[in-house]
This record gives structure tokens, sequence and C-alpha cells, in this order.
């Protein structure tokens, strides 16, 4: 599973300390407040659907578009993992970004062999009441220190123990509006793909999820 991405601001205070502010993270979570993150994830050969489809691409019948199981393989997980965040400023060189402490707050999970996730520290990570679905909020604020090998690594903090000089309270993570998307529109050059050879059959058009319609050949 991968995040991307995700705001930060950096800052220090008047001792040389730095502090660091993250846009809130929510996960989904249980009842219990736990996440499970990875499920079932399964990986498939020819078998499941390539060989049905040649098949049928050299004159045999038509394949009816359902996986073969028994092409499919279950990945099974056993309960070890962890996560590669890290919290740097634009531009900062690879080897010097700072990882931050995960398993401070949070403890790989295995409920089932086919399951992976974590199990949160609620001293760090807490439940959001705000909807009507569960979900947990990741930490937000971290000092940099150094770990047991004396390596800078970012360890979370109380918001309480932010000294206020360093203005990360009032910081705001507003979400970049770029306005609607633009259309995808398919070339229209004569020379291009599209025209030689061009469409065997169509046009179709099918109505999408949400509300928009994609116009095929």
């Amino acid at each position: 599973m991968e995040t991307q991405h995700i705001p930060s601001v950096q800052a220090k205070d008047s001792k040389g300390v730095t502090y660091a502010r993250v846009s809130p993270t929510q996960f989904p979570s249980d009842a219990h407040g736990d996440s499970a993150l990875v499920h079932r994830i399964t990986s498939y050969n020819k078998q499941a659907l390539w060989d049905a489809v040649q098949a049928w691409f050299d004159g045999g019948s038509i394949a009816s578009g359902e996986v073969n199981s028994g092409g499919a393989a279950l990945h099974e997980f056993p309960g070890r993992g962890g996560a590669t965040w890290q919290i740097y400023a634009d531009g900062t060189a690879k080897e010097e970004k700072v990882p931050v402490d995960w398993n401070s707050f949070a403890t790989p999970l295995a409920p089932d062999r086919n399951t992976f996730g974590y199990k949160w520290n609620s001293q760090w990570v807490k439940q959001d009441d705000s909807a009507d679905r569960h979900l947990v909020v990741l930490p937000e604020y971290f000092r940099l220190g150094q770990n047991d090998q004396l390596k800078p690594v970012w360890s979370p903090v109380a918001a309480s123990e932010v000294p206020a000089e360093t203005g990360l309270a009032e910081v705001r993570f507003d979400r970049e509006r770029n306005g609607p998307p633009k259309a995808y529109e398919t070339p229209d050059d004569a020379d291009s793909c599209w025209k030689k050879p061009g469409p065997k059959a169509g046009p179709f058009s099918a109505k999408l999820g949400d509300g928009s319609v994609v116009t095929y050949y």
C-alpha cells in the first residue's frame, strides 16, 4: 500500500530543536481501532485468463472472461512489516532524508494469514469519531532526535510539547484545487494509429458510475 506524498512543515525553536507537523492522516479501522490495510493479494499466471484468450484468438471457442482459480495464488502474511515514511523538505538529498519512528505508534498485525495491518498505539494514534465509519488519525507532530544507534529519527510528540514559537500550531494544510479535470480526446491526426488502420467497429458508449460517458470503438 502506498500513501504517496503527505504535506509537512518544519520549524526550529530558540534552542535549535527541530519540530515537524504533518497533515492529518486518517486510516480506516475496525471497532477495536485496528487497521487491516492489505487483504487477499492474489497473483495470477497464464492459466488464469491468458490461455483461454489465446486459444480463442487461435480459432477456438470464445473465452468467457471468467478467471480460472487454478492459475491464482493467494499471498500469506507472517505478521511482520513496517513503513518507510520520512519527513523532509523539498529538495532534500536522498541520503539526508530522515525516517519516522513508525514502530513507536504502529505494531504489525496479521489477523489472519491473508490479511496484513497494524495495531495502533493509543498514546499517539487517536480515534476519529466525527464520521459514521471507524477512522484513526496518525500523529501530527514530530521532534527530530536520535535513535539507539545515534542516527537521526523523527519521533512523535504531543502538541503541548511543541513550542509555540515554532508557529506549527497555526499551520493549515488546505487542499489544492486544480479545477475540473479536462476531458481526454482521442488524437485526430490522420497519420495516427487511431486512423491507420483505424477502428474495426463502433462507436459504442458506456455510462460510468460517476455519471460520465465513455465512447469507444
